[in-house]
C-alpha cells in the first residue's frame, strides 16, 4: 500500500497534468516541487524517472506507472498466493494434506505454469526455495504446521453426512426405549502411562551439546490407565493394567480408593483384560438389566 510520500508524489503528478494541459509553468525544480508538498527531492527525482512519455502527454490526470517500493525477489501476487492457500486448506479437508518440501515444489511448479520469473536457485532445484516458504506461512495465518493423526480410508470413507445420520436415529431410539438418561451414558478410554516421566525444558549454558537432567530411570515401562466418566460427572475408580507377572499390593499405594487392577507381560489392555474391566464398571455403575448403563 501506497505511504504518504507516495501519495504526495501522486497529488503532485496530477497536479503538473493539470497545468500542464493549460500551458502554464510548472516547478523550476525537484526542490521547489519537493518544498511545496513536503517530499525530499531525491525521492521526487526518482518517480519522475519511472514516468514515461505518455504519462506526461496532455489529458493524462494520473500516472501510469508504479508508485511505492516494490518486492523485487516477490514471485507471487496476492492472487496466486491465495489461490495456493485456498488448494492447501482444500487438501487438508480432504485429508491429503501437503508436506514443506510438497508445498515447495507445488509453489515451483505453479510458477513455471504462469510464466512468472523466478530465481535461478528454483530451476536448479525444481522448488520453490525455503525463505520463500517461510514468508508464505507467515502471511498466511490460517495455515500451520501440524503433525497429522494416521487414519485408514475405511474409516475416512465411513464418515459422512448419511452414515452418522443414521446413527444419530438408532442412538435416539436406544435412548427413548430403554429411557437412557445422562447418568446413565458412560465414556470409557485408555491411556498409556510410563513409569518414566519426560523431564521438562531447563535452562542451561548456550552452545553445550549435551543437556541432562537426574530422573529414576532411562527407560521405563508403560502400563494402561482405564479411565470412565458420565454425561452428568460422575466417575468411577480407574482399573489399572501393569507390566508384571504377578501382581503386588504396593502397585495399588496411594490409588484412588476403588481402584482395581490386572497384570500381563506387556500391560496393554486384552480380551481377558478388558472383561475384568467390565465386572469392575458394572459394580461401581450399578447397572442391571431393568436400568441399563450405556458405554460409548
Amino acid at each position: 500500500m501506497p505511504n504518504l510520500e507516495d501519495l504526495n508524489v501522486h497529488k503532485m503528478f496530477e497536479l503538473y497534468m493539470e497545468q500542464n494541459s493549460q500551458h502554464k509553468c510548472c516547478y523550476e525544480s525537484y526542490r521547489d516541487a519537493g518544498d511545496e508538498f513536503g517530499i525530499h527531492y531525491r525521492t521526487l527525482a526518482r518517480y519522475w524517472k519511472k514516468a514515461k512519455a505518455e504519462d506526461l502527454q496532455p489529458g493524462a490526470t494520473v500516472p501510469l506507472f508504479d508508485i511505492g517500493y516494490q518486492k523485487p525477489r516477490q514471485v507471487f501476487t496476492e492472487q496466486f498466493e491465495q489461490e495456493l492457500r485456498d488448494y492447501l486448506l482444500h487438501a487438508s479437508y480432504i485429508y491429503y494434506s501437503l508436506t514443506p518440501k510438497e508445498v515447495r515444489k507445488l509453489a515451483y511448479e505453479l510458477a513455471t505454469a504462469n510464466s512468472l520469473k523466478v530465481p535461478e536457485s528454483w530451476n536448479e532445484r525444481k522448488q520453490a526455495g525455503e525463505d520463500c516458504y517461510l514468508a508464505f506461512m507467515k502471511h498466511n495465518p490460517t495455515l500451520s504446521l501440524r503433525k497429522p493423526q494416521p487414519t485408514i480410508l475405511v474409516r475416512i470413507t465411513a464418515f459422512n453426512e448419511a452414515n452418522v445420520d443414521a446413527s444419530l436415529d438408532k442412538l435416539v431410539d436406544v435412548y427413548n426405549l430403554h429411557n437412557i438418561q445422562p447418568c446413565d451414558i458412560w465414556n470409557i478410554d485408555e491411556t498409556d502411562v510410563t513409569t518414566v516421566q519426560t523431564p521438562e525444558r531447563i535452562i542451561s549454558r548456550r552452545g553445550r551439546k549435551q543437556v541432562s537432567f537426574f530422573v529414576s530411570a532411562e527407560r521405563g515401562t508403560f502400563f494402561t490407565v482405564v479411565g470412565t466418566i458420565s454425561a452428568s460427572g460422575n466417575t468411577v475408580p480407574p482399573f489399572f493394567v501393569f507390566a508384571r507377572v504377578h501382581f503386588k499390593d504396593f502397585l495399588l499405594e496411594q490409588a484412588p480408593p476403588g481402584s482395581s487392577d490386572i497384570s500381563n507381560r506387556i500391560g496393554w489392555m486384552q480380551e481377558d483384560s478388558f472383561q475384568l474391566c467390565l465386572k469392575h464398571f458394572a459394580v461401581h455403575a450399578r447397572c442391571t438389566k431393568d436400568r441399563p448403563s450405556f458405554i460409548l
